[in-house]
């Protein structure tokens, strides 16, 4: 397997338990190999990651070129989207296998899907449904939505209208929040995001939920208690729909936490979670379709042979219509699990899981066969 990423500057440390250099993405693929390499001596297979981390400046197509070349066919591409399509348009990789183990963008699913490409993590779609279905059995209907100014936010922005406009929700006002208007230093920067928030969140037409569009966390966790109302806040921020959370308990998840934890020194992250899923769908690809090239890999997980346990609850499977990879997901609290989506009054001719996101007939992916 090639783990293929960008060099990036360390991202801030949540606490200072955490280490310095945490190598998220990195640390889920490694801690996966040792994993499926454990497995494997039972059956004579040995995997192996070939990290490639390219500077920030640098070429990641000549990169990849190099390992395609020597028959590196099987990638995790732990990339940004820009990335991620120059890498799948290159004409060596039409007949690779990359899973893309770190994006949410609806586009790379829907107009700039690829048919080399298969989405491990959650789109922005299935997270505002996620939160649509769970909002809706709570009766909270009425949504403040506020939006930074990242280009992520503005897709998860719309990810929320679609799904308000799903489920019956309402979106009394929209506003949007720029951080760098406030001042250089950290401590006053803090100060003025609090001292700011109460204004924004007045509005004359009363509403039950702040749902918030902050994908870079510029903002949002200063949200909750200073509101000018007492008031809910969900999105990327307070309640949130995730694939994976360091606090999930369930369905085995304790001890892949806590295996991940001793070798890493931390706690596993959503990004690392999408790089040990790429790993675990060529293990079971490997293991139970004995199958290795990178071909016949993308047909078998395509097929109603494939399922992949992850520690959700219910077995995996692709959507053959965009690559993305169907799974329940997490709602979350500050610090517990609140409920998984999606709810059970929410039915589907084949998978429930269909219900988030965008179902075939919405589908305007016309790039995968």
């Amino acid at each position: 397997m090639v783990y293929l990423s960008r060099e990036e500057p360390p991202a801030a440390r949540g606490s200072l338990i955490e280490p310095v250099d945490a190598q998220y993405g990195l640390a889920g693929a490694q801690f996966a190999v040792g994993e499926f390499n454990d497995s494997g001596r039972f059956l004579g297979v040995a995997y192996r990651l070939v990290k490639i981390l390219v500077p920030p400046s640098g070429d990641i197509r000549s990169e990849l070129r190099k390992e395609l070349a020597a028959g590196h066919a099987l990638v995790l591409a732990d990339l940004n989207a820009a990335d991620l399509l120059s890498v799948a348009d290159l004409p060596e990789a039409t007949g690779a296998l990359i899973l893309d183990t770190r994006t949410s963008d609806d586009r790379l699913r829907q107009a700039d899907c690829r048919n080399n490409v298969f989405h491990l993590l959650p789109e922005w779609a299935m997270r505002a449904d996620a939160l649509g279905q769970y909002l809706k059995a709570r009766h909270w209907q009425r949504w403040l939505l506020l939006t930074g100014v990242a280009p992520e936010d503005g897709e998860f922005a719309a990810a929320l209208k679609r799904s308000a406009a799903r489920y019956g929700a309402r979106i009394v006002a929209a506003k949007s929040y720029d951080p760098s208007a406030d001042v250089a230093d950290p401590q006053a920067a803090r100060q003025q995001i609090q001292a700011r928030i109460p204004a924004i969140t007045r509005i004359a037409v009363p509403y039950d939920m702040v749902m918030v569009a902050d994908t870079s966390g510029a903002f949002g966790d200063y949200l909750l208690f200073n509101t000018a109302q007492p008031r809910l806040v969900a999105g990327t921020h307070g309640l949130v729909a995730e694939a994976w959370d360091p606090q999930f308990r369930e369905y085995a998840a304790r001890g892949v936490l806590y295996r991940f934890h001793r070798g890493a020194g931390r706690e596993m992250s959503e990004r690392d979670y999408g790089n040990w899923l790429g790993m675990a769908v060529v293990a079971e690809a490997v293991t139970r379709g004995s199958v290795s090239d990178a071909a016949s890999i993308s047909a078998y997980i395509l097929s109603d042979r494939f399922s992949l346990a992850a520690n959700k609850g219910e077995g995996l499977t692709f959507r053959r219509w965009d690559h993305q990879l169907r799974q329940p997901l997490l709602l979350f609290g500050q610090r517990v699990l609140v409920s998984m989506a999606p709810l059970g009054e929410y039915r589907h001719e084949h998978y429930q899981t269909d219900t988030l996101g965008f179902d075939q007939p919405e589908s305007q992916c016309r790039r995968v066969h």
